[in-house]
């Protein structure tokens, strides 16, 4: 039997046009750093008495497919429309000629996709790994981070209804434009928030929650189309140097809290430029413990809100060369 190595792993996506039913359209690639995506099937055990002798379990029934898990990988400029698409819902693009701005804001109803997950490769003499396609994949939490001296990441929470058998993996070619979001393509602006810029920063992390549950139903092992089950919210915290106390003169002013837009912009080479906004957001963690010698370090945590323009709590704008969002 042949070795399964995680070298060479990475997935296709593709938005569905039916949730659950695996698209034919065309796929897009994307490196990975890992993924969690499988299949489990829960089996309970059957609650009659009627056991055995000495007291184990006699038999058991398959209950739910619980199928899904987590992506992790690098941020592109390019190439990761499909997951900040299904996490948020919808997006528009502007008119050529290049570059083109695709802005990703929230809906009501989150589209599903089909992920193809490449297991990577084997120490067979073909070094073919192994593919399992998971079918109506939905984001169930986004978050993209950054800190000093790394790539840009985002980690995605899978809910899927169902994958399917694996089978021989495939070869695919990576976006061109595919260009890596790296730390020291923080804009010149820095943070921006509420209308003053140049905050400095060292990391910032974004989380996307859409409260997505599974929805069982009699009839089926698997989930029905998931849905949001509570309120959502959006959240980014940084972290810096402590050198003003506007965030925390801002924290505790009261009875009515400061709000303003938060503001994060990347800047890579040619036309690639990703903008993240937190509307009309307000502090809502706040902390400078002092406890070392050396520099004191401040936390703060922007809840997004929905602003007099109707603008709800996040927008993400990914600026690139190519006219599809994708």
């Amino acid at each position: 039997m042949a070795i399964q190595f995680g070298r060479n792993a990475y997935i296709q996506t593709a938005e569905e046009t039916t949730y659950g039913t695996a698209s034919s359209g065309s796929y897009t690639a994307m490196r990975l750093i890992s993924s969690s995506l499988q299949k489990t099937i829960e089996r309970s055990r059957k609650t009659h008495l009627n056991q055995g002798n000495a007291g184990f379990v006699r038999s058991t029934f398959d209950a739910f497919n619980i199928t899904g898990g987590n992506i992790t990988a690098p941020l592109h400029y390019a190439g990761n429309g499909d997951i900040l698409l299904a996490a948020l819902g919808s997006v528009s693009s502007s008119a050529g000629p290049a570059p083109y701005v695709h802005t990703f804001t929230p809906t009501a109803n989150l589209p599903s996709l089909t992920i193809v997950f490449q297991r990577g490769a084997s120490n067979s003499g073909s070094g073919v790994g192994r593919k399992e396609e998971f079918k109506g994949c939905v984001v169930s939490q986004l978050t993209i981070s950054c800190a000093a001296g790394e790539e840009a990441t985002f980690s995605a929470e899978i809910i899927a209804q169902d994958s399917s058998a694996r089978a021989d993996a495939t070869t695919d070619t990576f976006p061109a434009t595919a260009r890596s979001v790296l730390h020291h393509q923080l804009s010149s602006n820095k943070l921006s928030w509420n209308g003053t810029t140049n905050y400095e920063v060292r990391s910032f992390e974004i989380v996307i929650d859409n409260k997505i549950e599974r929805r069982n139903n009699l009839g089926s092992q698997l989930t029905a189309q998931p849905n949001t089950s509570d309120v959502k919210e959006v959240r980014m915290t940084v972290t810096m140097d402590l050198d003003s106390e506007q965030f925390y003169d801002d924290f505790i002013t009261t009875p009515t809290a400061v709000d303003g837009d938060a503001v994060l912009v990347m800047t890579g080479t040619n036309n690639d430029q990703m903008t993240f906004t937190i509307f009309n957001a307000v502090i809502e963690e706040y902390s400078d413990a002092v406890t070392t010698f050396g520099r004191t370090e401040a936390t703060v945590t922007f809840l997004g809100t929905i602003d007099a323009s109707g603008n709800e709590a996040i927008k993400i704008e990914m600026q690139n060369d190519n006219a599809s969002p994708i």
